[in-house]
């Protein structure tokens, strides 16, 4: 953190609150404990952070504003559900898949039909190989929220996609839910899938035993 510190000040730019300072070092430093350095001055910040994120969050332009849902993710605030749904909403693939990994952190059960809409679009689940494919981050955030809203088409998601990286996130989804429901479809995973996908599906099942 000094290294940090001696570099960037964010002990200065925490006490000025200083915002758009704090979002240029995320913009401009992809440094993991560094991100999680400035993530945790903006939650420090409080209040004051969470409202100029979410103003910058409904411009909804894509790469800059892509730090602002992750950060808004990062504090927690239930504030961010609504205007990180809208984002996902109406977002371009950067900023949807942002925001679905920040509704996945905040863990709010309002979140879950409108992830569960994204899966439905066809139009995104096509683009699963692309680099800005969301359907594996909208997978995992619907298994951190918890919700048994999601286990059928959560089912249906790794039914379809056993022979995909996106089958193995499902199985782990549905192990976090821990739904009963899901034992066909891990069953099934179990017999069909590869050494990777049988092994996350035999813990997945586990979990539903407990």
């Amino acid at each position: 953190m000094m290294l940090f510190e001696k570099r960037y000040n964010l002990e200065r730019m925490k006490v000025n609150k200083d915002i758009k300072g704090l979002l240029d070092i995320l913009r401009r430093n992809p440094e993991y404990d560094l991100e999680q350095e400035v993530y945790r001055a903006l939650k420090e910040i409080g209040e004051y952070a969470v409202t100029f994120l979410i103003s910058f969050l409904k411009m909804k332009t894509n790469d800059p504003v892509r730090h602002d849902a992750l950060a808004l993710g990062e504090i927690g605030d239930k504030r961010a559900v609504a205007p990180l749904i809208d984002a996902l909403e109406e977002g371009d693939y950067i900023l949807q898949r942002a925001a679905a990994a920040a509704l996945g952190e905040i863990r709010d059960s309002k979140a879950v039909k409108p992830l569960i809409q994204i899966l439905k679009n066809e139009h995104i689940m096509q683009k699963q190989h692309s680099l800005l494919s969301i359907s594996m981050t909208v997978v995992g955030a619907l298994g951190k929220i918890g919700d048994a809203t999601a286990v059928e088409p959560l089912m249906q998601v790794l039914e379809n996609n056993i022979d995909f990286k996106l089958g193995r996130v499902a199985a782990m989804a549905l192990g976090e839910i821990g739904d009963k429901r899901a034992e066909k479809s891990l069953k099934l995973a179990i017999r069909k899938g590869d050494r990777s996908l049988k092994e996350d599906a035999r813990e997945a099942l586990a979990k539903i035993s407990k």
